[in-house]
């Protein structure tokens, strides 16, 4: 029998956290390893942003009242500490233990302990360091990040596409003055060569912020000498759809070579089966697949199309030898086919002549488009919920997320699995046609490889798409 090891997580999001402004070169005392209760420290919250923290402070105007507040920009205008401390259990010790950040915005340092561990850059991009030698037991652990302030070179554009037009010019829209608000989004991207939600411009429905903070959860993970990295499942539906065959893939990333078990649990509508495989895992990535059959399977409509059942898996990580269990992640999934089928007669130049098909039955796309329910992305759970649920009401079955903004919230995106709300999921560009940059396009590709990978379970996802009015084209490079 496998010994209880415990493997679990501490979340570290919440209200217990403060921000300081940097205080330069020349500060006293590094901020890294203040006294958070001292004077100047700002209550914080994780997920947030430094202006939202700044509101709740009242040292902003309410963003959503109002005419706003002109010191936004001066919030951006410098580097800031986010300050917190935390325990960690006393069985944890020994175990490998990962700091895990699901979204910084949008370039950090992070320091533990009064130890540097690292830097990292890109709004969209999960990371992650091993903390198992630098953590205390028994007594507080110090964590810190720094938050990089706005490129100066993007001020001035950050500024001067905000207002009338939003910095169109006189002779818009026939032609875009210097200002344009695109040409700000542009010049983003050229400079920060990463993706930063082009929403920091505002276009005609918002004002310019240039967010800045920890805006995703953060966590301390525990685990065995190998981790699982990423969970992906797969369905595949036989010519009746009586049976279904799951497979299971787990990234795994391992210290040492080790002899493992890998097991998948299946639960859910009257399920409850299991499958494991023996493997050996080297040092640094490996994958192992495990497929399980599924009969008479429970399939996922959208609204109005039927039910929306979703199931559970359980991956589980053993060591061969003593049965230690290493690691373990959850998933929720559902199960139904999606085909885009070309349709006959369609017009030779109808850029897009497909129609979805669900479980073998067309299906008719009604629904609208998703902007970010706020401007301050961090809080986004206190609106998009309830966007979600407004959308069932209304009978859509489909909402575009709209690629000038962010991805939705993990609430948003649970609510609409639940309720059969179809996405149409647009990476986060807009308005460009993508340079050619090779270190733009390297970044470019970890970050939407990895976002697929955190979001690819939902089965309310029905398609990604490039991103917003983008400048491509048949025929073209892109």
């Amino acid at each position: 029998m496998a010994k209880k090891h415990p493997v679990d997580a501490i979340s570290l999001s919440g209200s217990d956290w403060r921000i300081h402004q940097d205080a330069g070169p020349g500060e006293a005392a590094p901020l890294h390893s203040a006294d958070a209760s001292a004077p100047g420290w700002i209550p914080a919250t994780v997920p947030g942003n430094i202006q939202s923290d700044l509101e709740a402070a009242q040292r902003l105007k309410p963003l959503w009242y109002g005419a706003g507040d002109p010191r936004l920009t001066d919030a951006a205008q410098t580097d800031w500490w986010y300050r917190r401390d935390f325990d960690l259990p006393a069985n944890w010790k020994g175990r490998r233990l990962a700091l895990v950040f699901d979204g910084v915005d949008y370039a950090c340092e992070v320091w533990l302990n009064g130890q540097r561990l690292g830097a990292n850059a890109g709004m969209f991009r999960r990371f992650s360091f091993d903390v198992a030698d630098l953590v205390h037991f028994g007594e507080r652990n110090q964590l810190a990040v720094k938050i990089e302030r706005i490129p100066p070179e993007l001020l001035r554009i950050l500024e001067a596409s905000d207002g009338a037009m939003s910095g169109g010019g006189e002779n818009y829209p026939k032609e875009w003055g210097p200002d344009f608000f695109v040409v700000g989004i542009n010049q983003t991207r050229q400079l920060l060569k990463e993706l930063k939600s082009p929403t920091n411009y505002g276009w005609d429905w918002g004002v310019n912020i240039y967010t800045l903070g920890i805006w995703q959860d953060l966590r301390v993970e525990a685990s065995g000498p190998a981790r699982i990295e990423w969970l992906r499942v797969q369905t595949d539906l036989s010519g009746d759809f009586r049976q279904a065959t799951v497979t299971a893939t787990l990234e795994i990333d391992a210290l040492l070579p080790m002899d493992a078990i890998a097991e998948i649990r299946i639960s859910g509508h009257g399920e409850s089966l299991r499958a494991s495989g023996a493997t050996q895992l080297a040092q640094g990535d490996n994958g192992v697949e495990i497929e399980i059959e599924l009969q008479e399977p429970a399939l996922w409509w959208p609204l109005g199309q039927g039910e929306q059942p979703l199931y559970s898996l359980e991956a589980r990580l053993l060591a061969a030898e003593t049965g230690d269990l290493l690691h373990q992640r959850g998933i929720r999934f559902g199960i139904r086919e999606i085909r885009w089928r070309q349709v006959e007669g369609a017009p030779a130049d109808f850029i897009n002549p497909y129609q979805l098909v669900i479980n073998s039955r067309p299906v008719r796309m009604i629904g609208s488009n998703i902007l970010p329910p706020d401007l301050l992305f961090g809080r986004m759970d206190e609106r998009g919920p309830r966007l979600i649920q407004l959308a069932a009401d209304a009978g859509m079955n489909t909402l575009r997320v709209w690629g000038g903004g962010v991805f939705p919230s993990e609430a948003m995106l649970e609510l609409a699995d639940e309720l059969g709300i179809m996405l149409s999921q647009e990476f986060p560009m807009s308005s460009c046609s993508p340079e050619t940059d090779p270190v733009f396009l390297g970044n470019l590709e970890r970050t939407i490889r990895q976002l697929v990978k955190r979001y690819r379970s939902h089965a309310c996802i029905i398609e990604w798409t490039g991103g917003n009015e983008m400048w491509w084209y048949q025929g073209e490079d892109h």
